[in-house]
């Protein structure tokens, strides 16, 4: 957990794509405290922090938990689909989000580039336990790879990014959902990666990642 302190004449932005964030705690956020914006970063192991979970959906390994693979895949014939989920924990109650991104880091691809967006999980679910089948062990999906609108996941994307090769971050602005998952008019169910339809396949660091930099992170101001 990195948390940094800017007084309210300083302006304040997320990290820049090819930035790795630090390891340090410069602040401690207070929810009575004023006139000031704090920027914290959630990603896994850094600074202490072990709130995310990740894994991927697998039309061809349908009851195969892939949870401990080192990427999260995206794509094929939108065989493969992303799950993330980010505890909020650390938030302090009642603070006020102007805006929040998810960000990944891109390691490969097929040669391919593809529009990918991040919706809504509706259901809960166990990245630990979740295949392409099951949300969590003994509960089906909706619709197999968390396809169901309405019930497994929202129809439209959160947000959109359109690749431009690897070996970079992309972000996801999900500044909306955040905000409802702290002030809990929504339950914290995460977020699923899915691509439009394309041959292509695109690989992200995932939380079990050796590079910790590398790692997904909810980057929150």
């Amino acid at each position: 957990l990195v948390i940094t302190y800017r007084s309210e004449e300083n302006a304040v932005s997320t990290p820049a794509a090819t930035a790795s964030p630090a390891l340090t705690a410069t602040a401690t956020p207070s929810a009575t405290q004023t006139g000031g914006v704090f920027t914290v970063t959630l990603q896994q192991g850094a600074g202490g922090y072990e709130g995310a979970e990740d894994t991927f959906l697998y039309q061809w390994l349908p009851d195969t938990s892939l949870c401990r693979e080192v990427s999260v895949q995206v794509g094929y014939r939108q065989q493969k689909a992303g799950l993330l989920t980010f505890a909020l924990d650390s938030i302090p109650s009642g603070a006020t989000v102007t805006r929040a991104t998810l960000q990944l880091w891109a390691t490969g691809w097929g040669g391919q580039d593809m529009t990918l967006g991040a919706h809504r999980v509706l259901c809960t679910n166990g990245p630990g336990q979740a295949t392409w089948t099951s949300a969590r062990d003994g509960v089906p999906w909706g619709l197999p790879g968390c396809n169901g609108i309405g019930s497994d996941r929202s129809a439209e994307a959160e947000s959109n990014v359109t690749t431009n090769g690897i070996n970079k971050w992309y972000s996801l602005d999900v500044t909306q959902l955040v905000r409802a998952w702290l002030d809990a008019s929504l339950e914290n169910h995460g977020v699923l990666l899915r691509a439009t339809y394309s041959v292509g396949v695109f690989y992200f660091a995932s939380a079990e990642s050796s590079m910790l930099d590398r790692r997904p992170r909810l980057v929150i101001t």
